[in-house]
């Protein structure tokens, strides 16, 4: 019997998207360094976008999810292992463990590692010219919480990624610290949300997948609410899709939905401590470092306040 693989190691399916040929065409040109981070707002379709241009650009790839399991540095390489022995199946040697043996010398243990499974995946079935390089994903990169020693052991894995191999990570957050040797050396290219957020004519594209006769009128206006933000986008277009009539109009835009989408995504995911800022400060009409620090007791304000920003 095939054993189920994790979710972990999955690439998300696709439904319901459009091919972003812009976003297509910049994709292939920012890979021309070993690492793209692609940092972008939730609901910014940042999952789709890649899972879409690896499909159409037919990239063999490893797409990895990360979650907070992984700041215990043997469960990634554990699954990692998995993820590559899935990808290259007649490959028959397997990638090590963290076992205890190890754990007073990583740095070391990583770039072995990183060796192997670049050597693993590295293409080798086509010539020169004909040859795709594989990709690895690393998705939800922002839940690796700060001062996590994974951020360590992947800029040590990032240090050595040879021709053939890229990397893309999906991330709400720009690269962290212990990467700045990497973009110092201009071995990253960043894809951000002003890249990445809808085009009026990406918006009506879509729109016309899913309602019948959309009014321009309402396409700009839409377009003017969300700025191009596609959960947005979708969370109209979901509520126009009920309608007896199937078409869009200004009763459609309403914040209720955008509230629900906050609630459940962001604010249910946030940290308690983030979260009871948020409920004590959410009385103010204008939000100030000083302000929020006399009506909360956090002495971390301006930390919170930025990083929300």
């Amino acid at each position: 019997m095939e054993k189920t693989v994790p979710v972990k190691i999955t690439r998300p399916s696709l439904s319901g998207g459009i091919k972003r040929k812009r976003l297509f065409n910049l994709l292939d040109a920012k890979m021309e360094k070993p690492v793209v981070w692609v940092s972008s707002p939730a609901g910014s379709g940042k999952t789709m976008l890649i899972s879409s241009y690896l499909e159409s650009r037919k990239r063999p790839c490893i797409w990895y999810r990360c979650d907070e399991r992984d700041s215990d540095l043997p469960t990634f390489f554990y699954y990692m292992g998995l993820a590559a022995k899935k990808a290259a199946p007649k490959d028959k040697s397997l990638l090590p463990l963290l076992t205890p043996e190890y754990l007073a010398g990583i740095p070391a243990f990583t770039r072995r590692y990183f060796e192997k499974l670049y050597s693993r995946l590295m293409p080798r079935d086509a010539s020169p010219v004909k040859r795709k390089s594989f990709i690895i994903v690393l998705d939800n990169y922002q839940d690796m919480p700060p001062g996590s020693p994974f951020h360590e052991m992947i800029a040590g894995g990032f240090d050595m990624i040879p021709e053939g191999i890229r990397i893309v990570v999906i991330s709400r957050s720009d690269p962290p610290s212990a990467l700045a040797r990497l973009h110092a050396n201009d071995q990253i290219n960043l894809l951000e949300y002003n890249e990445i957020r809808f085009t009026f004519e990406e918006l009506a594209e879509l729109v016309h997948g899913h309602i019948s006769k959309p009014d321009n009128k309402y396409l700009k206006e839409m377009y003017e609410k969300t700025e191009g933000w596609v959960a947005g986008i979708i969370l109209m277009l979901e509520r126009a899709k009920l309608k007896v009539t199937g078409t869009l109009s200004a009763d459609d835009f309403t914040y209720e939905r955008i509230f629900d989408y906050f609630a459940g995504e962001i604010f249910d995911k946030t940290d308690k401590g983030v979260q009871e800022f948020l409920l004590k400060t959410a009385i103010l009409n204008i939000l100030s470092v000083s302000l929020t620090e006399k009506l909360t007791g956090a002495g971390n304000a301006g930390q919170i306040l930025s990083a929300l920003n």
